[in-house]
């Protein structure tokens, strides 16, 4: 019995979480976005992202949106890594006066937005078939 309602549990957790991402998916891409400039880190900050918000459906009680709850676990998440990234530095002796101006200009949302809309574009245009793509590439060298 308790065996089944820990599988019950497990699957409405899965389930909360699937439709959670359909519906903010671009949203926690775009807030996990700020807290690095790294393509690869920021992949894996996203992954970082989802795994916490899948682990904390567990607790999630509806008393606030769903919103507030995804923004709140992505925050939480993101600033776990700038903590971290700035430990990594003072250990290694850097200078943290030219991370906080680093880390100020690549929180403005509009970056954000416009890199992951490169990135998705690029993806996009690597997809196409050779002869397409080598016309699409020549046609934007032109422009």
């Amino acid at each position: 019995m308790a065996i089944e309602h820990a599988t019950d549990l497990q699957a409405s957790q899965d389930r909360r979480y699937r439709s959670t991402v359909e519906a903010l998916g671009p949203d926690i891409a775009r807030f996990g976005g700020g807290y690095e400039h790294d393509a690869a880190k920021r992949q894996e900050r996203l992954q970082e992202v989802h795994v916490a918000l899948w682990q904390s459906f567990a607790g999630f009680n509806g008393r606030c949106s769903l919103r507030t709850w995804v923004y709140r676990v992505a925050h939480n998440v993101g600033v776990t890594h700038v903590q971290r990234s700035r430990r990594v530095l003072e250990e290694a002796g850097l200078d943290l006066d030219g991370v906080d101006s680093v880390a100020d200009e690549k929180v403005d949302i509009a970056i954000i937005d416009r890199r992951l809309d490169l990135e998705r574009l690029l993806v996009l245009i690597h997809r196409l078939a050779p002869l397409d793509g080598q016309r699409l590439r020549a046609g934007i060298l032109q422009t």
